[in-house]
């Protein structure tokens, strides 16, 4: 309606002046529609009863600021990291975390036991990993808990002009339910999933695991296209979990170092 009313305004700088803000709600809804979507609002989140801590992170094709990728988890230490667009990311940056698995761009660095590791494959149009599986033995925990690190590519055109249909995405999200459906004890899939709450990837995943964002979170969590002057418009970061496990809290780490900003959650796991 604003857009609407700027062009019959006599004056166009008022047009000039309004038609930023329209684009960006337009672009909000379209896109990415969870923008709009109701959360729930979430009691103050307790600290206490947490034995794993997991951060997921876009880095930017390795080419995020390694200097502040290092001390934002030597702040929050972190026992698990999953990093997507990890490829030029060195894993002995990161000597703290003993137990390492790569799988080209996608990367777990875990305090915990990594005991066994599976690759996904490839997407086929842009040769980005589809997920990178692995097992840890926690200290104390019985059964195992299964990590899987996940990128599904843009849904809309990116700079190779390339635009990725949607039965790619639902194919990627689909061999991460079957991933789901074959772990052995508590699951946790977290990663850059570029997509809103609307999505029919979105619901594919919600039927199996739970978004701890929308569970525990506190306000919108956006994460995505973050630079210095522009803050994050969109929820693209996600961290889900099976029922089995109790979610205790989720923040956004609010860190300058590429273009998402990280995601961190504490669990219980038993």
């Amino acid at each position: 309606m604003c857009t609407l009313i700027s062009f019959l305004h006599p004056d166009y700088r008022y047009t000039l002046a309004v038609l930023p803000f329209s684009a960006m709600l337009i672009y909000t809804i379209l896109l990415f529609p969870q923008a709009i979507t109701h959360l729930p609002s979430a009691a103050a989140l307790p600290q206490t009863d947490t034995n794993l801590t997991l951060l997921t992170w876009n880095i930017l094709g390795g080419r995020a600021n390694q200097a502040c990728l290092l001390q934002v988890l030597h702040t929050h230490q972190p026992d698990v990291v999953m990093f997507q667009e990890a490829g030029g990311f060195p894993m002995e940056a990161a000597p703290s975390y003993r137990y390492q698995t790569r799988s080209g761009n996608l990367v777990i660095l875990s305090k915990f036991q990594i005991v066994e590791s599976v690759e996904f494959g490839r997407h086929p149009r842009n040769g980005h990993d589809v997920g990178l599986q692995a097992q840890l033995r926690l200290e104390g925990v019985e059964r195992p808990l299964t990590l899987i690190n996940t990128y599904l590519p843009k849904p809309f055109v990116v700079p190779s002009q390339l635009i990725y249909e949607a039965d790619d995405r639902i194919a990627g999200a689909e061999r991460y339910v079957r991933a789901v459906e074959q772990a052995a004890g508590a699951v946790i899939l977290a990663g850059d999933h570029n997509m809103g709450m609307r999505a029919p990837e979105y619901r594919l995943l919600n039927q199996f695991l739970l978004d701890t964002w929308a569970e525990r979170g506190r306000g919108w969590g956006f994460t995505a296209n973050h630079h210095p002057q522009i803050p994050p418009l969109v929820r693209v970061d996600y961290i889900w979990h099976s029922v089995d496990l109790q979610a205790n809290w989720i923040e956004v780490v609010r860190a300058d170092c590429g273009d998402h900003y990280a995601v961190m959650a504490g669990f219980r796991v038993e």
